[in-house]
């Protein structure tokens, strides 16, 4: 999912991949921070991702900047997340002052995530989320569009709306649809999310 949405941003960036050779790459690197917890799953994953896309458009001569073949670097940021909010931010920091980073990508624990999110905004660093789905990451944007505008999630949707796929999924059998059930909180969270037919 990683590698599809930045292949699809990166194309949308410019408009256009060039088809010259890898060797006709001549322009400066557009530098993209990969973040995330890379001794867990999600970061390594976000990482493998990155390295397939990076490939693959450079494998194709780069990106053409008005007329100027620019490949892709990729810059690893192990935030740590899931272990210390506090490691994230500073290594996101350590990172943006080290390199002349021109994107950042990832990120998976919302709690981390929004603290990036601030430095990333301060930095004036478009940050392609593609973790965390705490609603307040968009929510942001629409209270503080001048600071957050460079925020964009590409997945996964917000948390409320993860937690009614999960009721959507479960498909209780209609024997189940009765008054009593529907007064839980399960039983409501499903009927919301659209996926049971009337109450008995």
């Amino acid at each position: 999912m990683l590698t599809k949405l930045l292949v699809v941003f990166l194309a949308c960036l410019v408009f256009s991949t060039t088809n010259a050779r890898p060797n006709d790459t001549a322009g400066e690197p557009i530098r993209i921070a990969v973040v995330g917890p890379m001794a867990f799953t999600q970061g390594v994953n976000h990482w493998r991702g990155a390295l397939l896309a990076r490939d693959q458009i450079n494998a194709e001569g780069g990106i053409n900047v008005g007329g100027v073949h620019r490949p892709i670097e990729l810059i690893q940021v192990d935030s740590n997340e899931m272990v210390s909010i506090a490691d994230a931010v500073a290594r996101l920091e350590q990172a943006l002052a080290a390199h002349d980073i021109d994107f950042i990508i990832g990120g998976f624990r919302s709690e981390a995530v929004l603290a990036m999110q601030d430095l990333a905004m301060e930095h004036e660093t478009i940050f392609l989320g593609t973790g965390a789905a705490h609603g307040d990451l968009g929510a942001r944007v629409e209270q503080d569009y001048e600071f957050y505008k460079y925020w964009f999630r590409l997945s996964p949707i917000q948390s409320e709306d993860l937690g009614r796929q999960v009721f959507a999924y479960l498909r209780p059998s209609p024997s189940r649809y009765d008054k009593t059930w529907a007064e839980t909180k399960y039983g409501l969270l499903y009927w919301e999310s659209g996926r049971c037919g009337p109450i008995r």
